[in-house]
């Protein structure tokens, strides 16, 4: 844990702050005790504050959380036996600290812990990179006041999701990585930024503008983005628009509203000057046939998502939710001959690699006498390329603060995106090669503790 700490300034940091605190405390706690036996006072059957209590009566304007997740995972793969397929446990550690020390003032800072005792030192990923067992994240550090109590400015990594969709969010343009949409909680960082918010209470709008710090070097690198959420009626309507040096420019306009018994949502982002190359063309090294690279730096490139949720009563008590989305995405590939390149480029994003996808889901949360019990069937399908995932979870309160969670997904279709495998021979750039087993089921366990 030292070690790991090292490597990073502010977990060395707050490693040495936990160690300066905590012998002034248990000093204090040894002469209160040595002071007890000397007059003969009653030993006390009151069970001794934690180190959390501790900081809270030296200063009840900071509060103390986390979260702990113990994960397994497990995949199959469309070859081989149950005994050497892979097994994994991500568990993650959540720790954060809340400070208030006055009602217009706030700082957060919350950091992540992950180890995974399934790697051992040397450990390669499938694309021969080196894997860590311990790594430390710093997920949040933000520090927030209003002026004049008008206008609200945050500073520092924060999170900033934008977009009305469940699966897709084609608006959220501050976020380099993508949202995972099977992902039972977004573990995505925060965004390092400058935001200020303007609220319009008596009619329901936000105004905001953001200057993007993410990797800024110099003030060519730092990025802007403004957006307006609008009330009308049961309509919200977004427009969103976002530049940074050497990004694409993007507008976007997101809506929810409500029509009948059906809650809809869309929304919808225009990519111009796009810098990243596009392929076309078939990849075969043995015969070092390569795909052509071409640019659509002039297009503007359309993402648009598109969905509708309907809630069922099922009994006096019980709904049954039912929700539908399309997305359709310019940005994406057809020709699935190009994925192995994509791969070893680093350009195959799950969600957003194909053309066009579809997805459903059906929700039962909290069934009859079962109220601390979710259930939930969500599927997803690559429309270009024929392949699709279909997932079932389910979620249940064990106790007050513990929570199980199992899933179990299922890859359906040929070669493609969501059934993909590569074996590729030792070439200029990759000259180990390149095998991705074909995966077919991934199981996983979870234990959730709120501390």
């Amino acid at each position: 844990m030292m070690a790991a700490a090292l490597k990073h300034p502010w977990a060395a940091a707050f490693v040495i702050w936990l160690l300066s605190i905590n012998p002034a405390m248990a000093e204090q706690a040894d002469d209160d005790a040595r002071e007890e036996e000397m007059f003969g006072q009653e030993e006390s059957t009151e069970q001794a504050p934690t180190f959390a209590e501790q900081l809270r009566e030296t200063d009840d304007t900071l509060t103390i959380g986390g979260k702990m997740y113990m994960r397994l995972h497990y995949t199959i793969y469309d070859h081989g036996s149950l005994d050497d397929y892979r097994l994994q446990s991500p568990n993650l550690f959540q720790l954060y600290l809340d400070g208030r020390p006055h009602e217009r003032l706030r700082a957060f800072v919350r950091g992540r812990m992950l180890f995974d005792f399934t790697v051992e030192p040397g450990d390669q990923d499938l694309f021969g990179q080196e894997q860590d067992h311990l790594d430390l994240f710093l997920d949040q550090l933000w520090l927030k006041f209003d002026m004049a109590e008008t206008v609200y400015v945050t500073v520092g990594r924060q999170p900033i999701r934008w977009g009305s969709g469940r699966f897709w969010n084609p608006t959220d343009f501050l976020n380099r990585q993508r949202k995972d949409p099977l992902a039972i909680f977004d573990e995505r960082l925060g965004v390092s930024a400058v935001k200020l918010h303007l609220p319009l209470e008596s009619q329901g709008w936000n105004f905001y503008a953001v200057a993007n710090l993410e990797g800024a070097s110099s003030l060519n690198d730092v990025g802007a983005a403004v957006r307006a959420e609008m009330l009308f009626a049961q309509t919200e309507l977004a427009l969103s628009a976002s530049y940074r040096k050497d990004d694409p420019y993007q507008i976007g306009l997101d809506i929810s509203t409500a029509l009948g018994l059906f809650d809809l949502r869309a929304e919808a982002a225009l990519i111009h000057q796009q810098k990243n190359l596009f392929w076309r063309g078939s990849f075969d090294p043995l015969i070092g046939d390569v795909p052509v690279a071409y640019s659509r730096k002039d297009d503007w490139i359309p993402q648009i998502a598109a969905g509708a949720e309907l809630s069922l009563l099922v009994s006096e008590q019980d709904s049954l939710i039912m929700g539908l989305e399309y997305f359709y995405n310019d940005a994406g590939v057809t020709d699935t001959k190009l994925y192995p390149w994509l791969a070893i480029n680093g350009s195959m994003i799950p969600f957003y690699l194909g053309r066009q996808y579809i997805s459903a889901y059906l929700m039962l949360p909290q069934p009859g006498d079962w109220n601390d019990t979710t259930f939930l069937l969500s599927g997803i399908a690559n429309l270009s390329d024929g392949t699709g995932t279909l997932r079932f979870d389910y979620r249940v309160l064990l106790l007050t603060h513990l929570e199980l969670a199992a899933f179990v997904t299922v890859f359906t279709g040929d070669q493609g995106e969501f059934h993909f495998g590569v074996d590729l021979p030792p070439m200029p750039g990759l000259e180990t090669g390149l095998h991705i087993p074909t995966q077919r089921v991934f199981l996983g366990l979870w234990l959730a503790l709120k501390v």
